[in-house]
């Protein structure tokens, strides 16, 4: 990494009061040298009061909550400070390589290119659910902290609220960015053991409620509810279907949540009486993924058709 740009970054270490070596680990990269700043909880605040946590002590105009199982590709984060001196952005969303064996080694062509979305709501349905992948969404702090109706934990204790960040960030800001390369290793299926439908299903929702109100297209809140209930939720199911409820979630709030974004859809008998045949097939599973890649690349295409995105190159 260039030396000058090391200068731009600040790395913050949040511990919320975690029971192994991490303030060894820490400390040791510290006297080597290495320029961090640690904390650690006296008592573990959860999920969103550590990520709060983090916003809060953060002092750069841009942010990224980085979970501990995810990577930085080799090389990315320096692209990541030479495009943010290109553009002032709202939102940056990082493009996450997927990857099961911790060892696993890949080679990432570079084109060095990226996307400039000019409406919040386009950039939103772009990233769909993706925006609760806390390791990929850089928002820029500065822009969230002078809105003024924000508050900061208008979702604390949701496991959702950095949304009100990124939210706020992409629907205030001219333009968002969306990456063509990959930035970031991202640990598959790997999760923190939270209740999975309530903080996906129902959680979500009260976010996507509150800013439906706040500059929120209801179509962008609709469609992030259908490729959730359509592809995100189907390859859990099956312990759905078996009683085994995914992550100790309530079967009930489960079931009025499928009822209700699928309700009135032929869709819903399926998601709610298939015994892990129909949708856990491979055939079906490649059929939606098909749809769902065909969609975002012609979305992609008369976005740049109509002018409202626009790409650029890492110069």
């Amino acid at each position: 990494m260039d030396p000058n740009i090391i200068d731009k970054i600040e790395l913050i270490v949040i511990d919320n009061d975690s029971k192994d070596n991490t303030k060894e680990v820490v400390s040791a990269f510290i006297d080597s040298g290495q320029a961090i700043t640690y904390f650690k909880n006296e008592s573990n605040i959860g999920l969103d009061g550590n990520i709060t946590r983090a916003f809060e002590v953060a002092n750069g105009k841009y942010v990224q909550v980085l979970g501990d199982d995810d990577y930085w590709i080799p090389g990315k984060l320096n692209d990541l400070i030479v495009m943010l001196a290109q553009v002032d952005a709202g939102v940056i969303y990082l493009k996450p390589y997927s990857f099961i064996d911790d060892n696993e080694q890949k080679e990432f062509i570079t084109s060095n290119a990226y996307y400039l979305f000019k409406d919040g709501n386009q950039f939103l349905e772009k990233i769909n659910i993706m925006s609760t992948f806390t390791s990929s969404n850089v928002f820029n702090k500065e822009l969230v902290i002078s809105q003024p109706d924000f508050v900061m934990n208008r979702f604390l204790g949701t496991d959702v609220n950095l949304l009100n960040w990124i939210f706020t960030a992409a629907l205030a800001a001219k333009v968002n960015v969306l990456t063509k390369d990959y930035f970031i290793g991202s640990k598959a299926d790997n999760n923190s053991g939270y209740k999975f439908f309530k903080v996906f299903g129902i959680n979500f929702n009260l976010v996507l409620d509150y800013f439906k109100a706040n500059g929120l297209n209801k179509y962008v809140a609709d469609r992030i509810n259908y490729v959730l209930t359509v592809y995100f939720f189907p390859k859990y199911l099956k312990n759905l279907n078996n009683d085994k409820w995914a992550y100790d979630d309530n079967k009930e709030e489960i079931l009025a949540f499928l009822k209700k974004y699928r309700g009135g859809d032929q869709l819903n008998q399926i998601f709610l009486t298939n015994k892990g045949g129909l949708l856990t097939s491979s055939a079906v599973k490649s059929l939606i993924k098909s749809y769902h890649l065909l969609k975002a690349k012609s979305g992609l295409f008369f976005g740049l058709l109509s002018g409202k995105i626009s790409k650029a190159v890492i110069k």
